[in-house]
């Protein structure tokens, strides 16, 4: 789902600390399609309403259906697959600061997140009609539908922060990065590396689209994931190549091309020098565990 201009973002403070939800046009999908291996610097929620298919992560895959709701945390990288004729679901991102730790509502429930890279909650019947209200909100547009939509959004987080923390989890957010950003700018950047993993893009690319100068566009890297835009495009990339090498059947060659090597060796050569290890024994390794 991309943010364009006309997104709309709405806060919710709870205990001091805030969150940002963005909603764009593709907040509810009627015709929720597959997605390819994607992250965001901000933690991603989705809610089934009808179809079903699996999310696949590094570690593990979760099977979804109707009524179940998703949080991918940042940076965590994540395929859909559906395996219904008809996926349907409401999807939409949030960011968080966190400046009162000792808040026992959000920074368990971030906490718990952050820990394990995603949550996963099934029977949460109750999000259809909280997340209804806010699209009614957001199509309407009336007097006061931000804060009417704040107020839906406060009690969904703390529903669902009683529904799945325990008490006493004192897991805290891993959020010393997550300092404000445009969410416009913030959703671009997410985008191009996500798009640009398989060829060697330049900084100078991702300036023109967001109208930075170098050096502030590389601040603007490093307070969203802590790397230059060098070591970012490199993950990213990494990231893409550790999937196909584990998950698809191509082969090393197929792979090489798809990620923008011109040949097996120079392929082979720059994944060793990142990961210690061959694509060969990389994909022997994983597959069997």
């Amino acid at each position: 789902m991309g943010v364009s201009p006309g997104s709309v973002t709405a806060a919710v403070t709870i205990n001091e600390n805030r969150l940002n939800f963005i909603f764009a046009d593709g907040f509810y999908s009627a015709h929720g399609v597959d997605a390819e291996m994607h992250s965001h610097s901000f933690y991603e929620m989705h809610f089934f309403t009808l179809g079903s298919g699996s999310v696949e992560f590094k570690d593990e895959t979760v099977q979804f259906g109707a009524n179940m709701l998703l949080i991918a945390a940042p940076e965590t990288y994540h395929i859909q697959r559906k395996s219904s004729t008809e996926v349907r679901k409401y999807v939409f991102k949030f960011s968080a600061a966190v400046s009162n730790e000792r808040d026992d509502i959000l920074v368990p429930l971030l906490g718990l997140i952050d820990s394990k890279g995603f949550l996963v909650l099934r029977g949460c019947e109750f999000l259809k009609d909280v997340l209804g209200r806010v699209q009614v909100e957001l199509r309407g547009e009336e007097k006061g539908y931000l804060s009417l939509i704040s107020n839906s959004l406060s009690s969904m987080m703390i529903e669902l922060s009683r529904s799945s923390c325990t008490e006493g989890a004192l897991l805290k957010p891993n959020h010393s990065r997550r300092e404000h950003v445009s969410v416009i700018t913030a959703t671009i950047i997410d985008y191009f590396f996500d798009q640009n993993y398989n060829r060697n893009a330049k900084i100078d690319d991702l300036c023109s689209l967001v109208h930075l100068s170098q050096s502030q566009l590389s601040r603007t890297i490093k307070t969203m994931y802590g790397m230059t835009f060098k070591e970012k495009h490199t993950s990213t990339r990494i990231n893409y190549v550790a999937h196909l090498l584990v998950k698809d059947e191509l082969s090393i060659t197929q792979i090489a091309l798809m990620c923008g090597f011109d040949s097996v060796s120079t392929f082979s050569n720059y994944f060793k020098r990142r990961m210690h290890i061959s694509p060969q024994q990389y994909r022997k390794q994983n597959r069997s565990l």
